[in-house]
């Protein structure tokens, strides 16, 4: 059981290979009408929108961003702070907003890596007779088998 006094673990919601993670943002009404945001756990994390749910729109996919680049730089995302402790100002509401890395990855990542894969010669053989490309094959096999859309 967790001491009151300790911030609670980042939320983190999993299904299928999929991870996401909850953090609140801050939303602010600018003079001009316009809505920016920010997040208080992740000072590189901005954003804004004509109106609110554009923000939030925009927030998800700052968010979702930012989480990816992390991953891919393996760096950890800071654990998320309680929504209870964020102190708002004038013009201001905080809420919270829902980061998914695995699915910005899947629109927006079109990094490839190659791997050495060793298969028997025949195998080799065989797939060519058949016209069947190796790289498209393997990764269809992978997806199939780590429940990746």
């Amino acid at each position: 059981m967790r001491a009151s006094n300790e911030a609670p673990p980042s939320p983190i919601i999993r299904r299928e290979n999929q991870m996401k993670k909850v953090y609140p943002a801050i939303f602010e009404t600018e003079s001009n009408g316009l809505v920016s945001v920010t997040f208080p756990d992740l000072p590189d994390c901005y954003s804004s929108g004509e109106d609110m749910a554009d923000a939030i729109s925009n927030a998800e996919d700052a968010l979702s961003y930012r989480l990816y680049e992390r991953e891919e730089e393996n760096v950890e995302a800071p654990v998320a702070s309680d929504i209870k402790s964020i102190q708002c100002g004038e013009n201001q509401i905080v809420t919270l907003i829902c980061g998914d890395a695995v699915q910005y990855q899947k629109l927006y990542g079109k990094k490839s890596v190659n791997r050495m894969v060793c298969l028997p010669a025949y195998l080799d053989t065989a797939a060519s007779k058949k016209g069947i490309s190796l790289s498209p094959f393997l990764q269809r096999k992978l997806k199939d088998e780590l429940g990746i859309e």
